[in-house]
Protein backbone atom coordinates (compact mmCIF):
# COMPACT_ATOMS: atom_id res chain seq x y z
CA UNK A 1 0.00 0.00 0.00
CA UNK A 2 2.91 2.46 0.51
CA UNK A 3 3.74 1.62 -2.82
CA UNK A 4 0.35 2.89 -4.03
CA UNK A 5 0.00 6.51 -2.07
CA UNK A 6 2.27 8.08 -5.19
CA UNK A 7 -0.45 6.59 -7.46
CA UNK A 8 -3.76 8.85 -8.55
CA UNK A 9 -7.04 6.61 -8.58
CA UNK A 10 -6.92 5.69 -12.25
CA UNK A 11 -3.23 4.33 -11.42
CA UNK A 12 -4.31 2.76 -8.54
CA UNK A 13 -7.90 1.34 -10.07
CA UNK A 14 -6.36 0.36 -13.22
CA UNK A 15 -2.83 -1.56 -11.43
CA UNK A 16 -6.01 -3.42 -9.17
CA UNK A 17 -7.63 -4.40 -12.30
CA UNK A 18 -4.82 -5.15 -14.47
CA UNK A 19 -3.95 -7.57 -11.51
CA UNK A 20 -7.61 -8.93 -11.11
CA UNK A 21 -7.72 -9.57 -14.93
CA UNK A 22 -4.41 -11.61 -13.95
CA UNK A 23 -5.56 -13.28 -11.39
CA UNK A 24 -8.86 -14.72 -13.02
CA UNK A 25 -7.26 -15.09 -16.48
CA UNK A 26 -5.17 -17.56 -14.73
CA UNK A 27 -7.55 -19.32 -12.46
CA UNK A 28 -9.62 -20.17 -15.63
CA UNK A 29 -6.67 -21.17 -17.09
CA UNK A 30 -5.86 -23.52 -14.46
CA UNK A 31 -9.40 -24.99 -14.20
CA UNK A 32 -9.74 -25.55 -17.87
CA UNK A 33 -6.16 -26.46 -18.21
CA UNK A 34 -6.94 -29.20 -15.59
CA UNK A 35 -10.61 -29.92 -17.24
CA UNK A 36 -9.25 -30.41 -20.74
CA UNK A 37 -6.09 -32.76 -18.98
CA UNK A 38 -8.76 -34.98 -17.05
CA UNK A 39 -10.90 -35.42 -20.42
CA UNK A 40 -7.70 -36.56 -22.21
CA UNK A 41 -7.30 -39.09 -19.29
CA UNK A 42 -10.55 -40.44 -19.20
CA UNK A 43 -10.74 -40.91 -23.01
CA UNK A 44 -7.32 -42.69 -23.23
CA UNK A 45 -8.25 -44.59 -20.41
CA UNK A 46 -11.87 -46.12 -22.22
CA UNK A 47 -9.67 -46.49 -25.09
CA UNK A 48 -7.40 -49.18 -23.29
CA UNK A 49 -9.99 -50.61 -21.33
CA UNK A 50 -12.03 -50.67 -24.80
CA UNK A 51 -9.07 -52.23 -26.72
CA UNK A 52 -8.62 -54.95 -23.65
CA UNK A 53 -12.23 -56.48 -23.40
CA UNK A 54 -12.39 -56.41 -27.13
CA UNK A 55 -9.03 -58.60 -27.43
CA UNK A 56 -10.29 -60.88 -24.46
CA UNK A 57 -13.92 -61.27 -26.69
CA UNK A 58 -11.12 -62.63 -29.96
CA UNK A 59 -9.52 -65.18 -27.13
CA UNK A 60 -13.17 -66.44 -26.80
CA UNK A 61 -14.30 -66.25 -30.78
CA UNK A 62 -10.79 -68.55 -31.49
CA UNK A 63 -12.07 -71.11 -28.34
CA UNK A 64 -15.63 -71.63 -29.81
CA UNK A 65 -14.19 -71.77 -33.59
CA UNK A 66 -12.03 -74.89 -32.81
CA UNK A 67 -14.74 -76.06 -30.67
CA UNK A 68 -17.29 -76.06 -33.58
CA UNK A 69 -14.51 -77.83 -35.23
CA UNK A 70 -14.09 -80.79 -32.67
CA UNK A 71 -17.96 -80.92 -32.47
CA UNK A 72 -18.38 -80.96 -35.86
CA UNK A 73 -15.54 -84.00 -36.32
CA UNK A 74 -17.33 -85.88 -33.28
CA UNK A 75 -20.46 -86.33 -35.12
CA UNK A 76 -19.18 -87.44 -38.56
CA UNK A 77 -19.69 -91.12 -38.94
CA UNK A 78 -16.33 -92.51 -39.93
CA UNK A 79 -14.76 -90.44 -37.08
CA UNK A 80 -17.31 -92.34 -34.64
CA UNK A 81 -16.27 -95.62 -36.88
CA UNK A 82 -12.75 -95.48 -36.99
CA UNK A 83 -12.80 -95.42 -32.77
CA UNK A 84 -15.40 -98.02 -32.34
CA UNK A 85 -13.85 -100.25 -34.86
CA UNK A 86 -10.71 -99.20 -37.17
CA UNK A 87 -10.36 -99.72 -40.73
CA UNK A 88 -7.95 -99.14 -43.34
CA UNK A 89 -10.44 -97.56 -45.23
CA UNK A 90 -12.15 -94.95 -42.65
CA UNK A 91 -8.20 -93.82 -41.52
CA UNK A 92 -7.11 -93.04 -45.36
CA UNK A 93 -10.32 -91.03 -45.63
CA UNK A 94 -9.87 -89.59 -42.25
CA UNK A 95 -6.26 -89.00 -42.85
CA UNK A 96 -7.05 -86.72 -45.75
CA UNK A 97 -10.11 -85.06 -44.22
CA UNK A 98 -7.55 -83.92 -41.61
CA UNK A 99 -4.91 -82.65 -43.94
CA UNK A 100 -7.46 -80.73 -45.36
CA UNK A 101 -8.47 -79.01 -41.73
CA UNK A 102 -4.71 -78.21 -41.32
CA UNK A 103 -4.28 -76.41 -44.64
CA UNK A 104 -7.16 -74.39 -43.93
CA UNK A 105 -6.43 -73.59 -40.72
CA UNK A 106 -3.18 -71.97 -39.99
CA UNK A 107 -3.55 -72.08 -36.37
CA UNK A 108 -3.85 -75.60 -36.24
CA UNK A 109 -0.49 -77.61 -35.07
CA UNK A 110 -2.40 -81.09 -34.94
CA UNK A 111 -5.39 -82.98 -35.07
CA UNK A 112 -6.05 -86.62 -33.52
CA UNK A 113 -8.35 -89.17 -33.11
CA UNK A 114 -8.10 -91.06 -29.71
CA UNK A 115 -9.44 -94.35 -28.71
CA UNK A 116 -10.77 -95.21 -25.24
CA UNK A 117 -9.33 -98.20 -25.49
CA UNK A 118 -5.51 -99.04 -25.93
CA UNK A 119 -4.33 -96.97 -22.95
CA UNK A 120 -5.49 -93.80 -25.35
CA UNK A 121 -4.38 -95.40 -28.70
CA UNK A 122 -4.16 -92.78 -31.24
CA UNK A 123 -5.99 -94.25 -34.02
CA UNK A 124 -5.70 -91.11 -37.10
CA UNK A 125 -3.48 -88.17 -36.62
CA UNK A 126 -1.88 -85.37 -38.20
CA UNK A 127 0.67 -83.23 -37.70
CA UNK A 128 2.09 -80.14 -39.38
CA UNK A 129 5.33 -79.97 -41.36
CA UNK A 130 7.64 -78.03 -42.39
CA UNK A 131 5.39 -77.56 -45.72
CA UNK A 132 2.47 -79.98 -45.53
CA UNK A 133 0.66 -82.09 -43.19
CA UNK A 134 2.24 -85.47 -42.00
CA UNK A 135 0.03 -88.18 -41.71
CA UNK A 136 1.75 -90.35 -38.53
CA UNK A 137 0.98 -94.18 -38.75
CA UNK A 138 2.31 -97.38 -37.44
CA UNK A 139 4.23 -97.56 -34.64
CA UNK A 140 4.62 -93.62 -34.24
CA UNK A 141 0.93 -93.75 -33.27
CA UNK A 142 1.08 -93.59 -28.94
CA UNK A 143 -0.89 -93.84 -26.26
CA UNK A 144 -1.77 -91.04 -24.47
CA UNK A 145 -4.71 -91.87 -21.99
CA UNK A 146 -2.27 -90.25 -19.13
CA UNK A 147 -3.02 -86.88 -20.19
CA UNK A 148 -5.67 -84.98 -19.22
CA UNK A 149 -7.00 -83.79 -22.10
CA UNK A 150 -7.57 -87.45 -22.82
CA UNK A 151 -9.08 -88.77 -19.75
CA UNK A 152 -11.09 -85.78 -18.48
CA UNK A 153 -12.80 -85.42 -22.23
CA UNK A 154 -13.77 -88.89 -21.47
CA UNK A 155 -15.79 -88.25 -18.59
CA UNK A 156 -17.65 -85.05 -20.43
CA UNK A 157 -21.32 -85.77 -21.94
CA UNK A 158 -21.44 -85.31 -25.52
CA UNK A 159 -21.58 -81.71 -27.40
CA UNK A 160 -19.04 -80.63 -24.79
CA UNK A 161 -15.06 -79.54 -24.62
CA UNK A 162 -12.26 -79.50 -22.84
CA UNK A 163 -9.74 -77.15 -22.73
CA UNK A 164 -6.56 -78.19 -20.57
CA UNK A 165 -3.94 -76.24 -19.16
CA UNK A 166 -1.49 -73.35 -21.56
CA UNK A 167 1.90 -74.36 -21.83
CA UNK A 168 4.79 -75.59 -24.19
CA UNK A 169 4.35 -78.68 -25.75
CA UNK A 170 7.09 -81.42 -24.60
CA UNK A 171 5.59 -84.43 -26.20
CA UNK A 172 7.75 -86.75 -27.96
CA UNK A 173 7.29 -86.91 -32.09
CA UNK A 174 4.77 -83.94 -32.41
CA UNK A 175 7.21 -82.14 -35.23
CA UNK A 176 6.15 -78.71 -35.89
CA UNK A 177 4.40 -78.92 -32.46
CA UNK A 178 7.10 -79.43 -30.37
CA UNK A 179 8.32 -77.02 -27.66
CA UNK A 180 5.70 -74.19 -28.83
CA UNK A 181 3.49 -72.72 -26.68
CA UNK A 182 -0.05 -74.58 -27.27
CA UNK A 183 -3.51 -74.79 -26.00
CA UNK A 184 -5.23 -78.67 -26.36
CA UNK A 185 -8.91 -79.01 -26.65
CA UNK A 186 -11.08 -82.67 -26.74
CA UNK A 187 -14.33 -83.94 -26.95
CA UNK A 188 -15.94 -87.35 -26.43
CA UNK A 189 -17.13 -88.90 -28.90
CA UNK A 190 -20.26 -91.08 -28.82
CA UNK A 191 -21.59 -94.43 -30.90
CA UNK A 192 -25.08 -93.94 -32.22
CA UNK A 193 -26.13 -96.06 -29.33
CA UNK A 194 -24.89 -93.37 -26.90
CA UNK A 195 -21.33 -95.44 -26.09
CA UNK A 196 -18.32 -93.85 -25.75
CA UNK A 197 -15.41 -94.49 -28.02
CA UNK A 198 -12.85 -92.25 -27.91
CA UNK A 199 -11.96 -88.59 -28.03
CA UNK A 200 -11.50 -86.17 -31.02
CA UNK A 201 -8.04 -83.65 -30.50
CA UNK A 202 -6.78 -80.26 -31.79
CA UNK A 203 -3.50 -78.59 -30.71
CA UNK A 204 -3.76 -75.03 -31.47
CA UNK A 205 -0.59 -72.73 -31.63
CA UNK A 206 -0.78 -70.29 -29.14
CA UNK A 207 2.50 -67.95 -30.16
CA UNK A 208 0.17 -67.83 -33.60
CA UNK A 209 -3.07 -66.45 -31.94
CA UNK A 210 -1.34 -64.02 -29.52
CA UNK A 211 0.77 -62.67 -32.58
CA UNK A 212 -2.68 -62.22 -34.18
CA UNK A 213 -4.68 -60.66 -31.15
CA UNK A 214 -1.14 -58.39 -30.57
CA UNK A 215 -1.17 -57.29 -34.39
CA UNK A 216 -4.70 -55.91 -33.92
CA UNK A 217 -3.56 -53.33 -31.53
CA UNK A 218 -3.09 -50.05 -32.51
CA UNK A 219 0.38 -48.97 -33.34
CA UNK A 220 2.45 -48.15 -29.39
CA UNK A 221 -0.17 -50.81 -27.59
CA UNK A 222 1.07 -54.02 -26.38
CA UNK A 223 -0.26 -57.32 -25.30
CA UNK A 224 0.22 -58.70 -21.46
CA UNK A 225 -1.76 -62.17 -20.40
CA UNK A 226 -0.81 -64.15 -17.98
CA UNK A 227 -2.98 -67.79 -16.13
CA UNK A 228 -5.10 -67.88 -13.48
CA UNK A 229 -1.77 -67.73 -11.25
CA UNK A 230 -0.71 -64.92 -13.15
CA UNK A 231 2.07 -66.82 -14.90
CA UNK A 232 3.00 -64.40 -18.11
CA UNK A 233 1.70 -66.35 -21.86
CA UNK A 234 2.10 -63.30 -23.53
CA UNK A 235 4.99 -60.29 -22.83
CA UNK A 236 6.89 -57.77 -25.16
CA UNK A 237 9.84 -59.17 -23.65
CA UNK A 238 10.48 -62.86 -25.09
CA UNK A 239 12.04 -64.58 -22.09
CA UNK A 240 9.20 -64.02 -19.64
CA UNK A 241 7.06 -65.66 -21.39
CA UNK A 242 5.96 -69.55 -20.28
CA UNK A 243 8.65 -69.38 -17.38
CA UNK A 244 7.16 -71.87 -15.63
CA UNK A 245 8.24 -74.17 -18.28
CA UNK A 246 11.99 -73.31 -17.74
CA UNK A 247 12.08 -73.79 -14.24
CA UNK A 248 11.88 -69.59 -13.31
CA UNK A 249 8.51 -68.01 -12.88
CA UNK A 250 7.48 -64.60 -14.13
CA UNK A 251 4.68 -63.35 -12.34
CA UNK A 252 2.67 -60.05 -13.20
CA UNK A 253 2.16 -59.70 -9.57
CA UNK A 254 5.74 -59.32 -9.21
CA UNK A 255 5.80 -56.41 -11.90
CA UNK A 256 2.55 -55.36 -10.83
CA UNK A 257 1.92 -55.57 -7.09
CA UNK A 258 -1.58 -53.90 -7.33
CA UNK A 259 -2.06 -57.13 -9.75
CA UNK A 260 -2.48 -59.57 -6.86
CA UNK A 261 -5.85 -58.33 -6.56
CA UNK A 262 -6.81 -60.08 -9.75
CA UNK A 263 -5.08 -63.25 -9.16
CA UNK A 264 -7.01 -63.67 -5.58
CA UNK A 265 -10.20 -63.16 -7.64
CA UNK A 266 -10.67 -59.89 -5.09
CA UNK A 267 -10.87 -57.87 -8.48
CA UNK A 268 -11.98 -58.06 -11.86
CA UNK A 269 -9.99 -54.91 -13.59
CA UNK A 270 -7.20 -52.56 -12.67
CA UNK A 271 -6.04 -49.49 -14.17
CA UNK A 272 -2.47 -48.10 -13.43
CA UNK A 273 0.52 -46.45 -14.52
CA UNK A 274 3.75 -49.03 -14.98
CA UNK A 275 7.09 -46.69 -14.56
CA UNK A 276 9.88 -48.97 -12.12
CA UNK A 277 11.94 -51.56 -13.49
CA UNK A 278 11.52 -52.41 -16.85
CA UNK A 279 9.15 -49.54 -17.63
CA UNK A 280 11.43 -46.99 -15.56
CA UNK A 281 12.88 -45.21 -18.91
CA UNK A 282 9.44 -45.49 -20.63
CA UNK A 283 6.12 -45.18 -18.66
CA UNK A 284 2.94 -47.49 -19.39
CA UNK A 285 -0.96 -46.59 -19.01
CA UNK A 286 -1.84 -50.32 -17.98
CA UNK A 287 -5.33 -51.60 -18.05
CA UNK A 288 -5.99 -55.34 -16.98
CA UNK A 289 -8.89 -57.79 -17.26
CA UNK A 290 -9.86 -61.06 -15.84
CA UNK A 291 -11.53 -62.81 -18.91
CA UNK A 292 -13.49 -66.07 -16.76
CA UNK A 293 -12.67 -69.45 -19.14
CA UNK A 294 -16.28 -70.76 -19.87
CA UNK A 295 -16.87 -74.15 -20.12
CA UNK A 296 -14.73 -77.44 -18.81
CA UNK A 297 -10.81 -76.40 -18.52
CA UNK A 298 -7.67 -76.38 -16.81
CA UNK A 299 -7.83 -72.91 -16.66
CA UNK A 300 -10.36 -71.37 -14.74
CA UNK A 301 -9.48 -67.70 -15.74
CA UNK A 302 -7.14 -65.47 -18.00
CA UNK A 303 -5.59 -62.26 -16.81
CA UNK A 304 -5.48 -60.03 -20.02
CA UNK A 305 -4.24 -56.93 -20.01
CA UNK A 306 -2.93 -54.02 -22.71
CA UNK A 307 -0.32 -51.10 -22.24
CA UNK A 308 -0.01 -47.99 -23.86
CA UNK A 309 3.29 -45.21 -23.68
CA UNK A 310 2.62 -42.45 -21.58
CA UNK A 311 4.43 -40.19 -23.80
CA UNK A 312 1.57 -39.63 -26.40
CA UNK A 313 -0.73 -38.52 -23.58
CA UNK A 314 2.06 -36.44 -21.84
CA UNK A 315 2.83 -35.12 -25.05
CA UNK A 316 -0.94 -34.22 -25.92
CA UNK A 317 -1.23 -32.64 -21.88
CA UNK A 318 1.90 -30.21 -22.73
CA UNK A 319 0.23 -29.36 -26.02
CA UNK A 320 -3.06 -27.99 -24.43
CA UNK A 321 -0.92 -26.64 -21.66
CA UNK A 322 1.12 -24.72 -23.91
CA UNK A 323 -1.31 -23.31 -25.78
CA UNK A 324 -3.26 -22.26 -22.57
CA UNK A 325 -0.11 -20.47 -21.00
CA UNK A 326 0.03 -18.46 -24.41
CA UNK A 327 -3.27 -17.45 -24.41
CA UNK A 328 -3.05 -16.42 -20.43
CA UNK A 329 0.18 -14.33 -21.43
CA UNK A 330 -1.37 -12.55 -24.14
CA UNK A 331 -4.39 -11.97 -21.94
CA UNK A 332 -2.37 -10.81 -19.16
CA UNK A 333 -0.75 -8.52 -20.95
CA UNK A 334 -3.40 -6.81 -23.16
CA UNK A 335 -5.15 -6.61 -19.36
CA UNK A 336 -1.97 -4.64 -17.81
CA UNK A 337 -1.75 -2.30 -20.95
CA UNK A 338 -5.80 -1.51 -21.33
CA UNK A 339 -6.52 -1.00 -17.66
CA UNK A 340 -3.96 1.72 -17.03
CA UNK A 341 -5.65 3.40 -20.05
CA UNK A 342 -9.27 2.57 -19.31
CA UNK A 343 -9.25 3.30 -15.70
CA UNK A 344 -8.76 7.43 -16.55
CA UNK A 345 -11.66 7.51 -18.39
CA UNK A 346 -14.64 5.10 -17.15
CA UNK A 347 -14.57 3.07 -14.10
CA UNK A 348 -18.12 1.85 -14.75
CA UNK A 349 -17.08 -0.17 -17.67
CA UNK A 350 -13.99 -1.42 -16.04
CA UNK A 351 -16.39 -2.97 -12.90
CA UNK A 352 -18.63 -4.50 -16.00
CA UNK A 353 -15.82 -6.07 -17.00
CA UNK A 354 -14.41 -7.75 -13.90
CA UNK A 355 -17.88 -8.82 -13.18
CA UNK A 356 -17.92 -11.10 -16.55
CA UNK A 357 -14.29 -12.11 -15.73
CA UNK A 358 -15.60 -13.22 -12.58
CA UNK A 359 -18.38 -15.28 -13.63
CA UNK A 360 -16.10 -16.80 -16.53
CA UNK A 361 -13.26 -18.00 -13.99
CA UNK A 362 -16.45 -19.37 -11.62
CA UNK A 363 -18.63 -21.05 -14.42
CA UNK A 364 -16.97 -20.86 -17.95
CA UNK A 365 -19.63 -18.55 -19.23
CA UNK A 366 -18.65 -15.19 -20.23
CA UNK A 367 -20.88 -12.57 -18.84
CA UNK A 368 -22.05 -9.51 -20.78
CA UNK A 369 -18.91 -7.59 -22.38
CA UNK A 370 -18.80 -3.67 -23.87
CA UNK A 371 -17.77 -5.07 -26.89
CA UNK A 372 -19.45 -2.59 -29.16
CA UNK A 373 -17.70 0.28 -27.89
CA UNK A 374 -15.04 2.29 -30.05
CA UNK A 375 -12.60 3.12 -27.39
CA UNK A 376 -10.05 1.38 -25.39
CA UNK A 377 -12.95 -0.48 -22.62
CA UNK A 378 -14.55 -1.78 -25.94
CA UNK A 379 -11.13 -3.18 -27.51
CA UNK A 380 -10.23 -5.08 -23.90
CA UNK A 381 -13.46 -6.45 -23.74
CA UNK A 382 -13.10 -7.93 -27.58
CA UNK A 383 -9.73 -8.90 -26.45
CA UNK A 384 -11.51 -11.13 -23.34
CA UNK A 385 -14.49 -12.36 -25.57
CA UNK A 386 -11.56 -13.79 -28.03
CA UNK A 387 -9.79 -15.11 -25.28
CA UNK A 388 -13.04 -16.63 -23.62
CA UNK A 389 -13.60 -18.27 -27.20
CA UNK A 390 -10.29 -19.96 -27.55
CA UNK A 391 -10.72 -21.41 -24.34
CA UNK A 392 -14.05 -22.56 -25.26
CA UNK A 393 -12.72 -23.60 -28.71
CA UNK A 394 -10.20 -26.04 -26.82
CA UNK A 395 -12.67 -27.64 -24.10
CA UNK A 396 -14.75 -28.01 -27.57
CA UNK A 397 -11.71 -29.99 -29.24
CA UNK A 398 -11.80 -32.21 -26.26
CA UNK A 399 -14.92 -32.87 -26.04
CA UNK A 400 -15.20 -33.65 -30.02
CA UNK A 401 -12.12 -36.07 -29.37
CA UNK A 402 -13.98 -37.85 -26.86
CA UNK A 403 -17.31 -38.62 -28.77
CA UNK A 404 -15.11 -39.28 -31.78
CA UNK A 405 -12.87 -42.20 -28.98
CA UNK A 406 -16.23 -43.11 -27.70
CA UNK A 407 -17.99 -43.44 -31.71
CA UNK A 408 -14.68 -45.62 -32.34
CA UNK A 409 -15.55 -48.09 -29.63
CA UNK A 410 -19.15 -48.46 -30.92
CA UNK A 411 -18.36 -48.96 -34.51
CA UNK A 412 -16.32 -50.64 -36.88
CA UNK A 413 -13.47 -49.00 -37.79
CA UNK A 414 -13.82 -50.49 -41.67
CA UNK A 415 -17.30 -50.04 -42.55
CA UNK A 416 -18.46 -47.64 -40.24
CA UNK A 417 -21.75 -49.96 -39.30
CA UNK A 418 -22.50 -50.97 -35.43
CA UNK A 419 -19.64 -52.70 -33.88
CA UNK A 420 -21.32 -56.12 -31.80
CA UNK A 421 -21.31 -54.64 -28.22
CA UNK A 422 -23.78 -51.86 -29.89
CA UNK A 423 -25.79 -54.70 -31.72
CA UNK A 424 -26.00 -56.72 -28.23
CA UNK A 425 -27.30 -53.93 -26.87
CA UNK A 426 -30.15 -52.50 -29.46
CA UNK A 427 -30.68 -56.23 -29.22
CA UNK A 428 -31.40 -56.77 -25.92
CA UNK A 429 -33.53 -53.25 -25.67
CA UNK A 430 -35.61 -54.44 -28.31
CA UNK A 431 -36.56 -57.83 -26.61
CA UNK A 432 -37.19 -55.70 -23.73
CA UNK A 433 -39.99 -53.78 -25.68
CA UNK A 434 -41.03 -56.59 -27.46
CA UNK A 435 -41.66 -58.66 -24.40
CA UNK A 436 -43.81 -55.57 -23.09
CA UNK A 437 -45.29 -54.73 -25.87
CA UNK A 438 -46.17 -58.33 -27.44
CA UNK A 439 -44.22 -57.81 -30.51
CA UNK A 440 -41.82 -60.21 -32.92
CA UNK A 441 -38.09 -59.70 -33.67
CA UNK A 442 -35.82 -61.05 -36.58
CA UNK A 443 -32.15 -61.81 -36.74
CA UNK A 444 -30.34 -62.48 -40.16
CA UNK A 445 -26.84 -63.81 -39.23
CA UNK A 446 -25.20 -63.09 -42.71
CA UNK A 447 -21.82 -64.81 -43.62
CA UNK A 448 -20.42 -64.17 -46.94
CA UNK A 449 -19.81 -67.14 -48.99
CA UNK A 450 -15.91 -68.02 -50.40
CA UNK A 451 -14.63 -64.40 -49.09
CA UNK A 452 -11.47 -66.04 -48.72
CA UNK A 453 -10.98 -66.70 -51.84
CA UNK A 454 -11.35 -62.81 -52.78
CA UNK A 455 -8.70 -62.22 -50.22
CA UNK A 456 -6.26 -65.08 -51.50
CA UNK A 457 -6.34 -63.84 -55.16
CA UNK A 458 -6.38 -60.57 -54.80
CA UNK A 459 -4.75 -59.47 -51.00
CA UNK A 460 -6.68 -57.76 -48.23
CA UNK A 461 -7.23 -54.39 -49.98
CA UNK A 462 -9.96 -56.00 -52.21
CA UNK A 463 -11.52 -57.94 -49.39
CA UNK A 464 -11.67 -54.39 -47.54
CA UNK A 465 -13.09 -52.62 -50.61
CA UNK A 466 -15.82 -55.67 -51.04
CA UNK A 467 -16.42 -55.51 -47.17
CA UNK A 468 -17.24 -51.55 -47.59
CA UNK A 469 -19.51 -51.95 -50.63
CA UNK A 470 -21.54 -55.00 -49.49
CA UNK A 471 -22.22 -52.99 -45.92
CA UNK A 472 -23.36 -49.94 -47.80
CA UNK A 473 -25.59 -52.35 -49.73
CA UNK A 474 -27.19 -53.80 -46.81
CA UNK A 475 -27.60 -50.02 -45.41
CA UNK A 476 -29.74 -49.64 -48.20
CA UNK A 477 -31.68 -52.89 -48.07
CA UNK A 478 -32.84 -52.32 -44.94
CA UNK A 479 -35.43 -49.40 -42.77
CA UNK A 480 -33.75 -46.94 -41.33
CA UNK A 481 -35.45 -48.49 -38.21
CA UNK A 482 -33.60 -52.16 -38.56
CA UNK A 483 -30.12 -52.42 -37.13
CA UNK A 484 -27.36 -53.74 -39.49
CA UNK A 485 -24.16 -54.46 -37.58
CA UNK A 486 -20.73 -55.84 -38.19
CA UNK A 487 -20.36 -59.19 -36.27
CA UNK A 488 -16.06 -59.40 -37.60
CA UNK A 489 -14.23 -60.86 -40.37
CA UNK A 490 -17.40 -61.07 -43.13
CA UNK A 491 -19.72 -61.64 -40.91
CA UNK A 492 -22.78 -59.44 -40.61
CA UNK A 493 -26.24 -59.09 -38.26
CA UNK A 494 -28.90 -57.67 -39.13
CA UNK A 495 -32.04 -56.74 -36.82
CA UNK A 496 -35.41 -56.49 -37.75
CA UNK A 497 -37.85 -54.84 -35.59
CA UNK A 498 -41.44 -56.17 -35.81
CA UNK A 499 -41.37 -58.04 -38.78
CA UNK A 500 -45.01 -58.83 -40.32
CA UNK A 501 -44.87 -62.14 -40.84
CA UNK A 502 -42.43 -65.07 -41.45
CA UNK A 503 -43.14 -64.38 -45.11
CA UNK A 504 -42.08 -60.48 -44.79
CA UNK A 505 -38.64 -62.12 -42.91
CA UNK A 506 -38.34 -64.51 -45.97
CA UNK A 507 -38.80 -61.48 -48.62
CA UNK A 508 -36.12 -59.54 -46.21
CA UNK A 509 -33.54 -62.25 -46.87
CA UNK A 510 -34.13 -62.81 -50.12
CA UNK A 511 -33.40 -59.17 -51.40
CA UNK A 512 -30.24 -58.68 -49.41
CA UNK A 513 -28.87 -62.45 -51.37
CA UNK A 514 -29.82 -60.55 -54.28
CA UNK A 515 -27.74 -56.91 -53.95
CA UNK A 516 -24.85 -59.03 -52.24
CA UNK A 517 -24.51 -61.39 -55.26
CA UNK A 518 -24.08 -58.22 -57.58
CA UNK A 519 -20.81 -57.61 -58.56
CA UNK A 520 -18.51 -55.18 -57.53
CA UNK A 521 -15.93 -53.64 -59.59
CA UNK A 522 -12.52 -52.80 -58.08
CA UNK A 523 -9.71 -51.63 -59.73
CA UNK A 524 -10.34 -53.34 -63.07
CA UNK A 525 -11.51 -56.84 -61.12
CA UNK A 526 -15.04 -57.83 -60.94
CA UNK A 527 -15.60 -58.60 -57.02
CA UNK A 528 -18.56 -61.12 -56.86
CA UNK A 529 -19.42 -64.07 -54.11
CA UNK A 530 -22.91 -64.42 -52.12
CA UNK A 531 -24.13 -65.59 -48.54
CA UNK A 532 -25.43 -67.38 -46.16
CA UNK A 533 -28.20 -66.41 -44.17
CA UNK A 534 -29.53 -68.00 -41.10
CA UNK A 535 -32.57 -66.12 -39.01
CA UNK A 536 -33.55 -66.84 -35.45
CA UNK A 537 -36.95 -65.29 -34.16
CA UNK A 538 -38.66 -63.95 -31.22
CA UNK A 539 -39.83 -64.93 -29.31
CA UNK A 540 -40.27 -68.40 -30.67
CA UNK A 541 -36.10 -68.64 -31.45
CA UNK A 542 -34.73 -67.16 -27.88
CA UNK A 543 -35.85 -64.75 -24.81
CA UNK A 544 -32.46 -63.46 -24.89
CA UNK A 545 -30.13 -61.19 -27.38
CA UNK A 546 -26.98 -64.81 -26.12
CA UNK A 547 -29.99 -67.28 -27.19
CA UNK A 548 -31.09 -64.96 -30.51
CA UNK A 549 -27.49 -64.59 -32.46
CA UNK A 550 -26.60 -68.64 -31.02
CA UNK A 551 -29.75 -70.04 -33.06
CA UNK A 552 -29.27 -67.90 -36.05
CA UNK A 553 -25.49 -68.36 -36.02
CA UNK A 554 -26.65 -71.82 -36.24
CA UNK A 555 -29.05 -71.88 -38.95
CA UNK A 556 -26.58 -70.13 -41.10
CA UNK A 557 -23.85 -73.03 -40.02
CA UNK A 558 -27.19 -75.10 -41.81
CA UNK A 559 -27.16 -72.96 -45.00
CA UNK A 560 -23.33 -73.67 -45.50
CA UNK A 561 -23.97 -77.46 -45.01
CA UNK A 562 -26.51 -77.25 -47.14
CA UNK A 563 -24.67 -75.46 -50.27
CA UNK A 564 -24.34 -71.84 -49.67
CA UNK A 565 -25.81 -68.65 -50.89
CA UNK A 566 -29.52 -69.59 -49.07
CA UNK A 567 -31.47 -68.50 -46.07
CA UNK A 568 -33.04 -70.45 -43.28
CA UNK A 569 -35.35 -70.42 -40.40
CA UNK A 570 -33.87 -71.82 -36.98
CA UNK A 571 -37.18 -73.18 -36.37
CA UNK A 572 -37.93 -74.50 -39.99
Amino acid sequence: MILLRGFGLAQRLGLVLALLGAVVALVTGYYAHDLGKDLLVRSTQAEIFSLAKSTARRVGVVREEVSRDLLTLAKHRQVVEMLRQPSAHDAVDLQHLLVSMLRANPLYLQVRLISQSGYGMERVRVDRGLTEPEVVQGDDLQEKGHYDYVFSALELPAGQTYLSRLNINREYGSHQAKDIPTAVLSTPVHDTDGTLVGVVVINVDLHAVFSGLGGELPAGFDLLLTNSDGDYLVHPQAHKTFGFERGRRMLLQQDVPQAQALVDGRSQQLLTTLDRDDYAQRPVLAAFIVAKVQGNSAEKKLILGVTRPLDPVVAQANSLLYGTLKVLAGVIAVCAVLAFVLARVLVKPLEQMGQALTVFGRSGVMGDLPVLRSDEIGALAREVHTMGQQIGAQMSQLRDHQEELQHLAQHDMLTGLPNRRVLQERLSHAIAQAQRGGRTLALLFIDLDHFKDINDQLGHEAGDALLVALAQRLRTGTRTADTVARMGGDEFVVLVDSPADKDHIAAIAQKLLQVLQLPVQWQGHTLQIGASIGISQYPQDGQTDVEMLANADRAMYRVKAAGRNAYVFFSA
